[in-house]
């Protein structure tokens, strides 16, 4: 019951706004550290059914939610009070995670979960992670087929 209520919560505050609210809702993390709002910012790129809307979107798509993890690197920012080592590191490796996918979601971006899954498995150990492979799952109506191995080139190899 749980998964419904927040998979209708998402859609009443993305899928049925207008057009140029669900432009600024994909902002969101442009805006957050405008605001100087990085608990914001984090939530946000962590957060399944932000990129999934952001990677499905005619006029952002992919290129432009791997643009969202590299504002994390503007000056003074990984050094910020309210900054979070760990959560970071997360982006950073969903940074790359999304640049090796890059070529398979602009095809087809329901390929989201399948990328995150086979790429992201080795990092679970960050909560931020664990966290975002959960919600891949819980936002589906059906089961979630998921590989129980790493079975993508995972980030931080090197491989682009």
């Amino acid at each position: 019951m749980k998964k419904n209520k927040k998979k209708r919560n998402f859609y009443q505050s993305f899928t049925h706004v207008s057009p140029s609210k669900q432009r600024i809702q994909l902002q969101a993390p442009r805006i957050s550290l405008e605001n100087n709002n990085l608990k914001k910012y984090y939530r946000i790129l962590t957060d399944f059914d932000f990129l999934s809307a952001k990677i499905a979107h005619p006029e952002f798509g992919i290129d432009s939610l791997i643009e969202d993890y590299q504002l994390r690197s503007q000056p003074g920012l990984i050094n910020a009070p309210d900054a979070d080592r760990n959560t970071d590191t997360a982006l950073q490796r969903l940074q790359e995670t999304l640049t090796l996918s890059a070529h398979i979601l602009r095809q087809d971006p329901n390929q989201l979960i399948s990328q995150l899954w086979g790429r992201l498995q080795p990092f679970q150990t960050l909560p931020a992670i664990q966290s975002l492979l959960t919600q891949s799952c819980q936002s589906q109506d059906s089961p979630c087929l998921r590989p129980l191995t790493p079975s993508l080139t995972p980030p931080g190899t090197g491989l682009q």
